[in-house]
């Protein structure tokens, strides 16, 4: 049995992207011949748990050791609370590079070099962000002589990433990206864009740039809830599953329900959002369009909850185009009608095409959004939609299939370094 280190800031019980990326990969492991430990942070106060789901799949070989929470952040959430949101802007912009992780780097690196001594682990892998972390790691497989592998679940370094910040910072961490992907075995990346960006920053690492996107759990059976929404006195509900925070935002579409429900006097509309929704006060809103905001929830009752709606929906700004959103695997497994206002020709607009189950139509045109939502008015519609989603199509997206192929990278690179070993 091979032996692999995760240095990851989430993990489960946390409820998070990363922690739920890595929880499903890691279950599949050990029947593939890898045992994996798990060096992350212990949860902090504003963590969402969800101590009854995912936590309780992992296989028993799994160890997980945990540090200290988070202090940077933590540091930041005080200065918040007393008020100095100017000085957190400056703090996290300019000078805790490449982000507030660097603050709690001293911790990582003794915990890293103990977990390293313990285990004795063939491959170390860490995943960013945060990617404070990453220097942990590489200085960890230096000194230890361990391949490294990154892994990528958002860029770093990227344009559109780098905007709120100064162009001699944003020289620097490309620098800092640059200098760490001289030391990595292998980099996975979690999108086919993203793949060729990196391919572009790290002309050496051809044949080492991995995709490995989210998935989800295709080949497990779910129960479904046929959703029932107008056009009679029902309202049609649209689920979004997720915080919309940044430059997702529901404004878009919430303008064009307004002139849905302006075109079609019988039409109701009701959008359930988890999470914030910042511009959607429910006194500035139509009757016939209401909001319920849902608490962040386990991804068990999120899956309920998809099942239950009549229309799932994404959002992908276009300057986030780069990135494959994990809930719209999510949304696959769902067999539910997708409404998905992504950049047309990118990566999710791409795979929705390839998978069906989902009208697609691009977010910034407020005209094509409006037909899209009069369209799925009609039950009709909806059913033909969710009717069209081809289950082959997402089976490489499949947990088990993901990990069977993350398994296979890992045999790549210690049959390429067989005497990749702890000094």
């Amino acid at each position: 049995m091979r032996k692999l280190l995760l240095i990851t800031r989430e993990f489960p019980p946390v409820l998070s992207p990363p922690a739920l990326r890595w929880g499903h990969l890691l279950r599949h492991l050990p029947s593939l011949g890898w045992e994996a430990t798990v060096l992350t942070a212990r949860a902090s106060p504003v963590d969402l748990l969800d101590p009854e789901g995912l936590v309780r799949r992992l296989p028993p070989s799994l160890t997980v050791e945990r540090v200290v929470p988070p202090l940077g952040d933590r540091l930041l959430l005080n200065l918040l609370r007393l008020k100095l949101g100017a000085l957190v802007h400056v703090l996290s912009r300019d000078l805790l590079i490449p982000d507030p992780g660097v603050l709690d780097a001293g911790f990582w690196a003794g915990a890293a070099r103990r977990s390293i001594e313990r285990v004795r682990p063939d491959v170390l892998i860490v995943t960013g962000p945060p990617f404070s972390l990453w220097s942990v790691a590489a200085a960890a497989s230096a000194g230890s002589r361990i391949p490294l592998v990154y892994d990528y679940r958002d860029p770093w370094t990227l344009p559109f990433l780098s905007h709120a910040r100064r162009d001699s910072t944003c020289a620097v961490l490309r620098r800092q990206e640059r200098r760490l992907l001289r030391r990595a075995e292998a980099a996975l990346v979690a999108s086919p864009s993203m793949a060729r960006a990196m391919g572009e920053m790290w002309p050496d690492g051809e044949g080492r740039i991995h995709l490995l996107t989210n998935g989800a759990d295709f080949s497990e059976p779910r129960a479904g809830v046929e959703g029932g929404g107008g056009p009679g006195d029902c309202p049609v509900i649209f689920l979004h599953a997720g915080s919309l925070h940044g430059d997702r935002s529901l404004r878009r579409f919430l303008a064009a329900a307004r002139e849905s429900l302006r075109r079609s006097p019988g039409l109701r509309i009701h959008v359930r959002g988890m999470g914030r929704i910042f511009e959607a006060p429910p006194h500035l809103l139509p009757p016939r369009l209401t909001i319920e905001l849902l608490p962040q929830r386990p991804e068990r009752e999120v899956a309920a909850e998809c099942a239950r709606a009549d229309v799932l929906l994404l959002l992908q700004p276009a300057g986030k185009a780069v990135t494959l959103p994990a809930k719209t695997f999510e949304y696959l497994a769902a067999r539910r009608p997708i409404l998905a206002l992504v950049p047309p020709g990118h990566d999710t607009d791409r795979l929705l095409a390839e998978t069906g189950g989902a009208l697609r139509v691009d977010g910034d045109s407020e005209e094509a959004v409006t037909s899209a939502i009069l369209e799925l008015g009609d039950p009709e519609r909806r059913q033909r939609i969710s009717n069209s989603l081809d289950t082959t199509k997402c089976a490489p997206y499949d947990r088990r299939r993901l990990a069977a192929r993350l398994a296979a990278i890992l045999d790549g690179i210690v049959t390429a370094r067989p005497g990749a070993t702890l000094r």
